[in-house]
């Protein structure tokens, strides 16, 4: 696994050696930045300068290739003793803890943001129904008004609706192999 393109574009990630991490491929990385560097949904939205949420982080693979494409800093969000362990030692390898914060937390006991983010980029277990996951974000105002919310799930699974209390406007729907994501705004 490596980080795709930026400043730290072909550094090798350490991913943990457990099966509770499912780490997002480089291919779906790349798609996934692709569709943000060149959507047409948002014409002033824009990674450089970025705040970043990587939610469910793992690795850290998500934020990372976001701090490596421009962003200015990212939470990495996590409950997972060997995922911590693991974003810890890839934001010390490339060098990156100035730009990073590690909030050990569980997303639904999640505490209010530090300061809303440009983009949250969430990758819960895809066994786990994301509802909640996004409910808690919305509430604990981790999305910035014009901010974009990826959600990353199985191909298998639906993409939740946009429930109606929700100020989300959806983008687009994607996928790639088992993997799907949708895109939504911030409405506010």
């Amino acid at each position: 696994m490596r980080i795709v393109a930026g400043q730290w574009r072909g550094r090798t990630l350490a991913a943990p050696s457990t099966d509770t991490t499912r780490p997002t491929s480089d291919k779906v990385r790349q798609a996934l930045f692709n569709i943000l560097a060149h959507q047409t949904w948002l014409p002033h939205w824009q990674l450089q300068g970025a705040v970043v949420a990587d939610v469910c982080c793992g690795t850290g693979a998500l934020g990372l290739e976001a701090l490596s494409r421009g962003a200015r800093r990212c939470f990495f969000i996590d409950h997972a003793p060997a995922a911590l362990q693991t974003v810890r030692a890839n934001m010390a390898y490339l060098k990156a803890e100035g730009a990073s914060t590690v909030i050990a937390a569980d997303v639904l006991a999640l505490d209010d943001a530090p300061t809303p983010c440009d983009l949250v980029l969430c990758d819960p277990p895809y066994a786990a129904d994301p509802t909640p996951v996004i409910d808690r974000l919305l509430q604990k105002n981790w999305l910035a008004k014009g901010g974009v919310l990826v959600l990353e799930t199985s191909r298998k699974a639906a993409v939740p609706d946009c429930l109606p209390h929700w100020p989300l406007a959806p983008l687009a729907t994607r996928a790639w192999g088992q993997t799907a994501a949708a895109f939504w705004m911030h409405r506010g």
